[in-house]
């Protein structure tokens, strides 16, 4: 038998038994739609509980280090995952931008470990995407003819700032020039 039997088998348990974790955050611009930390760690440690299982994260220097173990053998998973540096996100202090990071980290860290996920995922719920031949995605148009921002780019950094939105989701919603995907890098959109 390979090391961490235990913990692996109760891993394996817990992804057949772990409910549906609800979505109770949307980002209007993407449809796009996502559980926070907070529900996603109570779905999670609720279906632990009767397996044992227990989770920490940890922010450890420059990064977020996530351990899933079983309380009865001791075995424990751990992962490691990076925090950025040197980004900013407009209308946010350092404080701000790094709370928000470590965040959306936590988040993620813990979906991927698990091997579960809080995010929407339309082809598990037998919706119908329409292929990109079908689609016609207006173009995501950040400043006018007069080199004044738009109102969606107003509602998109406002939004940003908030709530970070990822390039793939904008592309999801939009058509983006190479110009536009450099404006909203350089506002922290990756």
């Amino acid at each position: 038998m390979s090391e961490l039997k235990n913990i692996k088998k109760k891993l394996y348990e817990f992804q057949q038994t772990c409910p549906e974790i609800k979505h109770d955050c949307s980002n209007e611009y993407s449809g796009y739609t996502y559980a926070s930390l907070n529900a996603t760690l109570k779905a999670v440690k609720e279906a632990m509980k009767p397996l044992k299982m227990g989770l920490f994260q940890l922010v450890n220097d420059n990064r977020i280090d996530t351990v899933i173990f079983d309380a009865e053998s001791g075995e424990e998973i751990t992962s490691s995952t990076a925090i950025p540096e040197d980004v900013s996100l407009k209308g946010m202090n350092e404080y701000q931008v790094l709370g928000s990071a470590i965040t959306y980290l936590k988040r993620y860290a813990l979906t991927s470990m698990l091997g579960i996920s809080a995010e929407s995922d339309n082809d598990a719920r037998g919706e119908q995407q329409n292929t990109p031949e079908k689609t016609q995605k207006p173009w995501l148009n950040l400043f006018d003819k007069n080199g004044n921002e738009t109102k969606i780019f107003g509602k998109i950094k406002a939004e940003h700032e908030v709530n970070p939105i990822e390039l793939s989701r904008l592309r999801k919603a939009y058509k983006i020039s190479r110009a536009s995907v450099k404006t909203l890098n350089e506002i922290g959109i990756q």
